[in-house]
């Protein structure tokens, strides 16, 4: 398969400060890559840069076979080639029909052609309806259809969007969701998809990208980024609530004793790197089981219990076991056994799904 978007040696510098520093990067031709980052991670400023509206400062950058040229002789058209769909649409005060189809004029389509291309558009987001309705009258769902039909009618070759679901009710995104899904599958567009919700890159998304203060600290399928974080700042993006400090006492060849900080707890986990010392374990809230005995080979810590709150359907609680600790506890179980600040309790789990990391991956 091709190479569509190529990184080599990039750095983008403002005020003497990095924004990206990217050694390499690839995206093969229909991938779909999520990327992730907390606010100023440089997920933005990445978008930009493929989407040709920043430059960097070094480094090299080819799309779809052509190593960037900033000169507008080069960038127009290259430009017209790519779409880019940002949280807070701007749409002009026309109707639907005519934003989506402003794209396509822009690019001197023949109109018998845009009229088949808006009107296909328009029907698969399911805004046909909606084609003579002022764009600016429209609800915040609706509003992002129109933002995203209006890139893809365009049938971009690579295809940037800055976390448009993101000011959207979990209702209007997770439909809205599944249209696009659907869309990106059938057209195979190169895309390039930031996020906060790692939900939405488990059915968007071939691989899952994480950014930290403009650096990729971890990359690969959504399952693996998801369920094997690489270090603490990886772990703490894909929502593990346990990110705990401590120090890797004796190393045995897949499994490493570890310390909490400031404790006398032994725990046992699995390294994920090699020549630690000081480090982190990292274990998800809804790997720990409260007063269970699975057996003798996994951990067991005692805590007192010092916080309760329901979440949904199950309850999370907190525990004091010499180091802070988060066990979510499903409804069933709740129902069965009460729990109670400052109830003592055991919290057992599997050194297999304990991980033991650095703060940030080797470099």
């Amino acid at each position: 398969m091709s190479t569509a978007v190529e990184i080599r040696n990039l750095l983008l510098l403002k005020d003497d400060k990095p924004l990206l520093n990217i050694p390499q990067l690839q995206i093969r031709t229909g991938e779909v890559v999520g990327i992730m980052g907390y606010s100023g991670s440089g997920k933005t400023t990445l978008l930009k840069t493929l989407g040709l509206l920043e430059q960097p400062s070094q480094g090299t950058l080819v799309l779809l076979g052509e190593e960037v040229q900033y000169r507008e002789a080069w960038l127009v058209p290259m430009r017209r080639r790519l779409a880019l769909v940002f949280q807070e649409p701007v749409l002009r005060d026309t109707s639907v029909w005519d934003n989506v189809a402003l794209g396509l004029k822009l690019r001197k389509v023949p109109k018998h052609l845009i009229k088949q291309r808006v009107d296909n558009c328009l029907a698969q987001f399911r805004l046909s309806h909606l084609k003579d309705r002022p764009a600016r009258s429209l609800s915040p769902g609706e509003t992002c259809l129109v933002s995203l039909a209006q890139a893809l009618v365009t049938e971009p070759e690579i295809l940037l969007l800055d976390e448009p679901l993101g000011a959207l009710d979990p209702a209007s995104r997770a439909d809205i969701l599944e249209t696009l899904a659907d869309l990106l599958k059938e057209t195979v567009t190169t895309t390039g998809y930031c996020t906060h919700d790692f939900s939405e890159l488990s059915l968007l998304a071939h691989r899952a990208m994480l950014l930290h203060e403009g650096t990729i600290i971890q990359q690969g399928t959504v399952l693996d980024v998801l369920n094997r974080p690489q270090s603490a700042a990886a772990a703490s993006l894909v929502g593990i609530d346990n990110i705990i400090p401590g120090f890797v006492g004796t190393v045995a060849e897949d499994e490493v004793e570890f310390r909490p900080a400031g404790t006398e707890v032994r725990l046992y986990g699995t390294p994920r790197d090699s020549g630690l010392d000081e480090a982190y374990a990292l274990i998800r809230s809804e790997e720990i089981e409260l007063d269970a005995f699975p057996g003798p080979q996994w951990n067991a810590v005692k805590g007192t219990i010092t916080k309760l709150r329901p979440q949904g359907s199950q309850l999370r609680v907190w525990l004091d076991c010499g180091f802070p600790l988060v066990v979510t506890v499903p409804h069933k179980k709740y129902l069965l056994k009460k729990y109670s600040p400052g109830q003592e309790v055991t919290a057992v789990f599997d050194p297999e799904r304990t991980l033991v990391v650095r703060k940030l991956p080797k470099q």
